[in-house]
C-alpha cells in the first residue's frame, strides 16, 4: 500500500476534524473543519464505496503516512483489491480500472472512498 499526499486546493490544515458524512441524491460529501470558521467540502459524484474506521483500529496501516497531512490517495490498497475481485467479471475489466482510492485521515477518522470520478473541492465560508 502507497500512500500519496493529495492537495486538491490550497490552505489545508495539516490536522482537521470530521464535522459531517452525507450521502444522498447529491452523492457523498465530507465536511471537514480545522480550527478556523471556513469548513472544507469534499463532494464524491462518482463513489462506488466508502467506509469509515475510527483512526485507533488503522494504526499499522497508518505508518506508511510520512508526517500529519489529512489527504491522501492510495495504491495498491487492500481495500481497492477487495472491491475490484467483488464485481460482475465484465464490469471488473472497464470500470475498476478507473477507481481511485481517497484516504481522510483526522485524529478521530479514517474515511475511505473508492470513486471513479475525481471529487468537487471547495472552502465554505
Amino acid at each position: 500500500m502507497y500512500f500519496k499526499k493529495w492537495e486538491p486546493v490550497s490552505y489545508i490544515r495539516k490536522v482537521m476534524e470530521v464535522i459531517a458524512l452525507r450521502d444522498d441524491d447529491e452523492g457523498f460529501r465530507i465536511l471537514l473543519k480545522a480550527d478556523e470558521a471556513k469548513t472544507l467540502k469534499i463532494q464524491f459524484k462518482g463513489a462506488v464505496s466508502y467506509r469509515n474506521t475510527d483512526e485507533m483500529y488503522l494504526h499499522n496501516d497508518l505508518k506508511n503516512c510520512e508526517g500529519k497531512w489529512p489527504l491522501w490517495t492510495v495504491q495498491d490498497s487492500e481495500y481497492l483489491e477487495w472491491y475490484r475481485n467483488n464485481q460482475p467479471f465484465d464490469e471488473q475489466a472497464e470500470s475498476s480500472c478507473k477507481i481511485i482510492h481517497y484516504f481522510i485521515l483526522t485524529p478521530n477518522d479514517c474515511v475511505e472512498i473508492l470513486s471513479n470520478t475525481e471529487p468537487d473541492v471547495e472552502w465554505l465560508y
